[in-house]
């Protein structure tokens, strides 16, 4: 049987949440402030291989997303073997990948390839800390309306007006108070 093969696999993605402590009043700082606690430089490989000695490949499709410049990492850079060109996924917020077309023109490559997938990035450290009103802190960056709308926007996997979502809320008192914005 000849067919294309496709490949998607899950990046690098770093994430940091910081969960406000208190309901501060609005003529007073939050008691609580994001600061600095260092920086670490991260290689990451990622490696391999998919064999298919049932099928026939004529043409490898090898997708990865690249490793993404955030307010916690930066200096980020992604890289593939087989060579890829830089694409966009086709969902509303194009999210950065690299595209790998390989032609099966070896034995070897009809039934099987190795990929291999390398990411560099450096991260900034963060840490709640107990605010002091003599030293400045970091200041969370709004999100653009864009922004917003998706990173909210519900999706097959996050239904966030499910029944099963909002007994979770309640199971573990995570509605929002009146005091919280």
């Amino acid at each position: 049987m000849a067919g294309v093969a496709r490949i998607v696999t899950h990046g690098l993605i770093a994430a940091i949440v910081a969960v406000g402590l208190g309901a501060p009043s609005l003529a007073a700082e939050p008691p609580y402030a994001l600061d600095h606690a260092g920086t670490n430089t991260i290689n990451a490989t990622f490696t391999f291989t998919i064999h298919s000695p049932t099928t026939t490949i004529e043409k490898w499709l090898i997708y990865v997303p690249q490793a993404p410049t955030l307010h916690q990492q930066g200096s980020v850079s992604t890289s593939i073997t087989p060579a890829a060109v830089s694409y966009a996924d086709l969902s509303a917020r194009h999210r950065p990948l690299l595209r790998a077309v390989l032609p099966a023109t070896t034995s070897a490559l009809k039934h099987g390839v190795k990929v291999q997938v390398n990411y560099r990035a450096t991260l900034y450290g963060r840490e709640l800390v107990p605010r002091d009103r003599h030293q400045g802190y970091l200041k969370p960056s709004a999100l653009s309306a864009t922004e917003r709308e998706h990173s909210l926007a519900e999706t097959p996997q996050l239904d966030f007006t499910s029944d099963r979502f909002k007994q979770w809320l309640a199971d573990n008192r995570l509605q929002r108070k009146s005091s919280e914005s």
